[in-house]
């Protein structure tokens, strides 16, 4: 468990002990409360990793394809985000930012995620000076 999960189990043992609970419950809440903290952890990481090995291959795969010509030079990698309740204020900056497939997005990385339970993606489009041109 991370530190600050620890501290928060170490907080609510302290509650459970002031209301008075006996030791062998309050030992029993607190395995199964570490538990639960435990694999949302294991679940959370994979998430995360699974997401950054989802979007590096796409973009890896972008440049393979550009390599072989079979890619329009010109495209560029836009940072999409979910946008629903859950959509945190360090992604909601980031929507919609173009790079070049080399090129890092502007919170350092070349692709999502930006922070673990990032839901964010990587997409492949048409420079957004490009489009408005041709729609002008």
């Amino acid at each position: 468990l991370t530190r600050r999960q620890m501290e928060t189990l170490s907080r609510q043992r302290d509650r459970w002990v002031g209301d008075g609970l006996s030791s062998e419950v309050v030992q029993k809440r607190v395995e199964f409360a570490s538990a639960k903290a435990l694999r949302d952890r294991v679940w959370n990481i994979a998430r995360t990793e699974t997401l950054q090995a989802s979007n590096a291959g796409q973009v890896e795969a972008w440049r393979t394809a550009r390599g072989e010509g079979l890619l329009d030079p010109d495209l560029v990698k836009e940072f999409i985000t979910t946008p629903d309740d859950r959509l945190c204020p360090i992604c909601e900056l980031l929507d919609g930012e173009q790079r070049p497939l080399d090129v890092a997005f502007s919170f350092g990385g070349l692709n999502p995620p930006v922070h673990p339970s990032c839901r964010c993606a990587v997409g492949m489009t048409t420079p957004k000076e490009t489009a408005q041109r041709r729609s002008a």
